[in-house]
């Protein structure tokens, strides 16, 4: 495994285009070998709205109404391509959170977290907990990696960088029915999450009057971060915000 360290972070704008990249390097050092790093994150356009995934003068409001909770303090660093979509293999933000699906690959994804917060003054460092969505607990490395993996970065970097307070909550939520809803139509999904509790918070967590940062690799419909808000909402917490690597672009 790859230790990771002297990051250093830039923003700067792509040619021709209104869109900022993060330039994150990272030397790492594995065998006691050295080598440098280097990714290039698209990040979101300046007309996107965070809480709504798409542009600002679309209506959205489904999307909004599942976020309230956390709504204004929902944020994300770029898109997520679908495979779809023919360049999606040289999107840089797209293929790090396709890695991390299949392990342990979140560190860069939270060093976009971090920069990309600092640079647009997102309002997640006075946070005292930060919980990642669960995957279902028998999930093949359901515990390092997605939003798990990157939540674990996040809080490392967090600390490192004089915010001591903050405790990663990985084991806060649960994950009860495993399923996914990918297949389903909008209408199926909406009674699925009506009818079901998908997410529940573990009986001995203790998170009343805790400011909660709530994380997830990619948000497409809202439904998953909303149910697990309204569940922490509903278990005591009364700050809440959410963070996520990755909005999917909207066709």
């Amino acid at each position: 495994m790859s230790i990771y360290k002297n990051a250093k972070c830039s923003f700067y704008k792509k040619q021709n285009l209104e869109i900022d990249v993060l330039k994150i390097e990272a030397e790492s050092f594995e065998n006691d070998k050295s080598t440098i790093t280097t990714h290039n994150f698209d990040l979101l356009p300046k007309d996107v709205d965070y809480v709504t995934g798409t542009w600002k003068n679309r209506d959205n409001s489904w999307r909004r109404e599942r976020l309230k909770i956390a709504s204004p303090n929902v944020w994300s660093v770029g898109w997520y391509l679908p495979s779809r979509l023919s360049y999606a293999k040289d999107d840089a933000l797209t293929q790090q959170i396709l890695a991390n699906k299949d392990g342990d690959h979140g560190v860069f994804l939270a060093m976009a977290m971090y920069a990309t917060a600092k640079e647009k003054k997102f309002n997640i460092f006075d946070t005292d907990i930060i919980i990642p969505v669960p995957n279902f607990k028998t999930d093949f490395n359901a515990y390092n990696s997605r939003a798990e993996s990157i939540a674990r970065y996040l809080c490392g970097i967090m600390k490192k960088h004089g915010h001591e307070k903050v405790e990663l909550g990985n084991n806060i939520l649960d994950k009860t029915i495993n399923i996914s809803t990918k297949t389903m139509s909008p209408d199926e999904k909406d009674s699925f999450f009506k009818e079901n509790d998908v997410y529940a918070i573990k009986k001995e967590s203790n998170i009343q009057g805790k400011k909660i940062l709530l994380i997830d690799d990619v948000i497409t419909t809202g439904y998953t971060a909303g149910q697990c808000l309204q569940t922490l909402q509903e278990n005591g917490a009364t700050d809440l915000c959410f963070y996520t690597v990755c909005n999917t672009k909207p066709r």
